[in-house]
């Protein structure tokens, strides 16, 4: 339903070579997964806090208001 991954990202052809994947280092799997990511997806609007898509936890909400409060 959600999509956090890169567009340059072919997952099929990542799908194809976790072999390769997983002889890499624990250190060289997460460098990899975290090039794959979609940085754009690492934050949420304040205006969308409240979808429930993105999951934000009520401690994460109550933090921001209290941000937003400062504006």
């Amino acid at each position: 339903d959600t999509y956090f991954l890169n567009y340059e990202v072919e997952i099929n052809k990542f799908n194809d070579n976790l072999d390769k994947f997983r002889t890499l280092t624990f250190q060289q799997q997460k460098e990899c997964l975290v090039k794959m990511l979609n940085k754009n997806q690492l934050y949420v609007n304040y205006s969308e806090i409240k979808d429930k898509q993105f999951n934000v936890s009520e401690k994460d909400k109550k933090l921001n208001r209290r941000f937003q409060d400062f504006g």
